[in-house]
């Protein structure tokens, strides 16, 4: 028998050493190749960049904040609702109206789905209200539609991050430079903006990337399938936004390039490059042949608005000042260092076979679109992804560079960690800017995600302000702010939408929301300051700031509103002037004070019946009495039955106040007694009495 701590010893080494072989073939399991990293960092991209568009979507709903959304959004809906599929708006392509058609009418499917109560419920076709019903180009009744259709642009925008990460790593044969490309669009402020709005912007570049990608890798493959899909992403591109007609140049040379490798000529492949994406153009533009000269209407607009007239402050000068201007907002976007980056990663690209290939869309798109006369940079945001590319080739051919320098100075650097950090400095450098860009794009798509519009704000401040009054209370919300619907169900008081003037006649409101107005340029100043000073004797209890002014002939995104209280609320209908016998003095009147009304008679005056909602009132009145006798006059007040108050006049100006509370809704004339009223014009004894002023306010 052995020694029991030696067979123990023996045991315990034997099963720590299949326990170490286990955990080291566990280890070679799961260890994840190159590839399965590449693929998970291009995953977490992707999520990132859905998210952060995703988050974006509702900014502003129910009101539109975009000026062009209409003009596809609601288009779809109306070819929804009418069953005519001509969009009959040829100044933008079809395909997003189509694609927008084919969203909304599933939307529509799980609305009719949806109980009565749910805010965007829809029980027939009909019930969907927009521009066409109300000549106000931004009327959406259901924005849930317009949600749908942010998420379709989100998703292709989302799908732009993928085509460029797949456009640098074809380029040079390098992950990461894809990676680093992706990134950048993915964490682009600019492309997020378009990618939550409906317009052909994102879409389009999306298409253009697609294209160029197909033309890449036909350059390398000189399969005829990777020809024909970039044919039909120029057909896309087209389809989506007209002056992505540019991009037909890539596949069209690329094919030259390659056109003794293939088996078309060169007469017939070009005849193939031009027809291809013109018939999956008309595809989505059917109605651009049936309506031809409405279309071509359009378009020749278009290009004389582009070319010739302008856009208002968007106007400039075509060539060189707007090249440089374009630049500008580049330079905003990635910084002048990042810039100057991606012109040494262009430059350096030609050094690989498809290098001149990624440089032709963006130099010639570049070159004719600063020839046109409007300034619109969301013409350019195509350019973005190759901008992210070519600094992802900057930081490559900089790490190839100093790898090779490492390499040749391996004697003088002998830590192998050390030559790996240097080696992979670039690629930190880049990992950090893209991590604190992200971080911030993250932040701010978080931000907007919570942000309620203005509007919808004032609701919530509304309703908080009536829980301390009455049930009576009404409101009025001026009718410039367009209020949706969808917000005014969700007030809790009585409420009035009024013509914002219209304030100032009407003296039964409590509070009334308006807004900071910012008015057309051919309004007169005059107007103007009517507009933004009208209520400045009214208290401003609650300012909600907004992002701009709310102006009155179009869409405003978050304007800020004001919410004033009457503190006192006059009821001009009682005045001294509307007591019946009561006259304004004039200089016939002997002894009488200027500009004031005057009692000469005993007796009852009354005025027009008025109505009084529940709540405390102050009558005040500023007025003296002329004495007979030592004797000035008297005065009595009462509402309809009940009695007031009791006024001695003074032979001075004195000001009287009473406050009395009405518990219901009340219709009733106030009534003022003249008591003990003397007049001899034999000694000059005239007993009168003088109102400076009197009113009737609503105190609370």
């Amino acid at each position: 028998m052995g020694d029991p701590r030696i067979i123990a010893i023996s045991m315990n080494s034997s099963l720590l050493k299949r326990f170490t072989n286990r955990l080291a073939t566990l280890r070679t399991r799961i260890m994840i190749t190159e590839d399965g990293r590449i693929h998970t960092i291009l995953l977490f991209i992707l999520i990132f960049a859905l998210v952060v568009r995703l988050l974006g979507i509702a900014e502003g709903l129910p009101y539109i904040h975009h000026f062009d959304e209409p003009y596809i959004a609601s288009t779809a809906l109306q070819m929804m609702r009418s069953g005519d599929l001509n969009p009959h708006w040829f100044y933008y392509p079809g395909f997003m109206m189509y694609a927008c058609f084919g969203i909304d009418i599933l939307h529509y499917l799980h609305l009719v789905g949806q109980s009565a109560d749910s805010v965007n419920y829809i029980n027939d076709l009909k019930d969907i209200v927009i521009n066409k019903d109300t000549g106000w180009n931004w009327t959406i009744s259901h924005p849930s539609f317009y949600l749908w259709n942010r998420g379709l642009i989100a998703i292709f925008g989302t799908i732009a991050v993928y085509f460029t990460f797949l456009i640098g790593k074809e380029v040079s044969n390098n992950s990461y430079v894809g990676l680093i490309g992706a990134c950048f669009v993915a964490a682009s402020s600019e492309l997020i903006k378009h990618s939550q709005v409906i317009t052909p912007n994102m879409t389009g570049v999306l298409f253009v990337l697609g294209a160029v990608y197909f033309s890449l890798k036909f350059n390398s493959t000189r399969k005829n399938s990777d020809l024909l899909n970039s044919l039909i992403f120029v057909g896309l591109a087209i389809a989506t936004k007209y002056n992505y007609a540019i991009c037909m140049i890539i596949p069209m040379l690329s094919f030259l390039a390659n056109a003794k490798h293939t088996k078309f000529n060169y007469v017939y492949g070009l005849v193939i490059c031009f027809t291809i994406p013109t018939l999956v153009f008309f595809l989505f533009n059917p109605f651009t042949l049936i309506n031809f000269s409405e279309f071509l209407g359009h378009m020749s607009r278009m290009i004389r608005h582009y070319k010739v007239m302008g856009h208002g402050s968007h106007t400039i000068e075509p060539g060189i000042t707007h090249f440089l201007f374009q630049i500008g907002i580049f330079k905003k976007e990635f910084g002048i260092v990042l810039l100057t980056i991606s012109v040494f990663g262009m430059i350096l690209s030609f050094k690989l076979k498809n290098g001149w290939l990624l440089f032709l869309f963006p130099a010639i798109y570049m070159l004719y679109m600063t020839r046109q006369r409007v300034d619109f940079h969301r013409n350019f945001i195509a350019l973005y992804p190759f901008i992210g590319i070519w600094i992802g080739l900057a930081v490559y051919f900089c790490h190839e560079y100093l790898k090779k320098w490492v390499d040749n100075l391996k004697t003088r650097i002998s830590g192998q960690n050390l030559r790996t950090f240097l080696i992979k400095t670039p690629y930190t450098a880049i990992i950090l800017v893209l991590v604190l860009t992200a971080k911030t794009e993250l932040v701010k798509a978080v931000n907007v995600y919570k942000q309620k519009e203005t509007r919808s704000q004032a609701i919530d401040t509304i309703n908080e302000l009536v829980k301390n009054y009455r049930p009576g209370t009404t409101i009025a919300i001026a009718k410039e702010l367009r209020i949706h619907e969808q917000d005014l169900r969700r007030l809790n008081v009585r409420y009035d939408i009024i013509n914002h003037l219209d304030f100032k006649k009407s003296e039964k409101y409590k509070f009334f929301v308006t807004a900071l107005y910012s008015l057309p340029a051919n309004f007169k100043s005059k107007e103007d300051s009517i507009y933004n000073v009208a209520y400045a004797n009214n208290e401003v209890i609650r300012k909600i700031a907004g992002r701009s002014k709310m102006r009155l002939k179009v869409f405003t995104g978050d304007p800020t509103i004001y919410i004033y209280e009457r503190g006192e609320t006059i009821y001009s209908n009682i005045s001294p002037s509307s007591f019946d016998g009561i006259s304004k003095t004039s200089k016939w009147d002997e002894n009488a004070p200027p500009e004031t009304y005057i009692g000469t008679s005993g007796g009852e005056y009354t005025t027009p019946i008025f109505q009084l909602e529940p709540g405390i009132y102050r009558l005040s009145a500023v007025l003296k009495g002329t004495a007979v006798a030592n004797e000035s006059a008297k005065l009595e007040f009462t509402l309809g039955d009940r009695h007031l108050a009791g006024i001695n006049t003074t032979t001075s100006f004195s000001e009287f106040s009473h406050d009395f509370e009405v518990d219901t809704l009340t219709k009733a004339r106030l009534r003022l007694y003249f008591l003990n009223d003397h007049w001899n014009p034999e000694k000059g004894e005239d007993r009168n009495f003088y109102i400076k002023d009197l009113r009737v306010q609503k105190v609370r």
